[in-house]
Order: C-alpha cells, then sequence, then structure tokens
C-alpha cells in the first residue's frame, strides 16, 4: 500500500484466492466517498481510494443488515488495515454511508 492522491483509485490491490472479490475501481462519489476518504486520511490510514470506498460502503451495508462488529472489523482487517486503525475505519464509514 502507500498510495495517496489523485492516482490512488486507480491503483488495483491483489485479491486473495477464493476470498470475495471487492471492485478495485469503485467510482468515488465526490461528496460521501470525499468525506469518507478524508476521515480515514485524518486518522493516518493509507490505502488505495476506490479500494478503500468500496469496502467503506460493504461495511455500511453490513452494518444496515445487522452484522456484528467482529464480522465488520473482520472485512477491514481483510482488506489490510490493522490495530487502532481499524476502530476508525469502521467509525468512518457507519459514519458517512
Amino acid at each position: 500500500m502507500g498510495v495517496t492522491g489523485a492516482h490512488a483509485s486507480a491503483v488495483p490491490l491483489p485479491i486473495k484466492p477464493g476470498s470475495a472479490a471487492i471492485s478495485v475501481h469503485a467510482v468515488v462519489d465526490p461528496s460521501p466517498d470525499q468525506e469518507f476518504l478524508n476521515r480515514i486520511h485524518a486518522a493516518g490510514i493509507v490505502a488505495p481510494d476506490g479500494q478503500a470506498v468500496a469496502v467503506g460502503r460493504k461495511l455500511a451495508r453490513l452494518s444496515a443488515s445487522g452484522a456484528s462488529y467482529t464480522t465488520l472489523s473482520e472485512v477491514v482487517r481483510d482488506f489490510g488495515v490493522y490495530d487502532h486503525h481499524v476502530d476508525a475505519f469502521i467509525q468512518a464509514a457507519l459514519a458517512v454511508y
């Protein structure tokens, strides 16, 4: 990882074989998506923008369907976010989406 800025959304990360695929080229909505990205970047999370947005949206859908916090944190960890950043990522996603 380590790619941020205007070109970050075009950089795909490898997806583990057998994992649920997330679109690596998610279209970033200029309002809620940018707010989400601002929040995770402010928390020190560095990730490709398009993939981060896709995971954030997935967290919101899972949360709305009643998924547990453990499930949400597993999704974030599978994306490659760890430690205190897991909580910050989840909080940003649920606050914006």
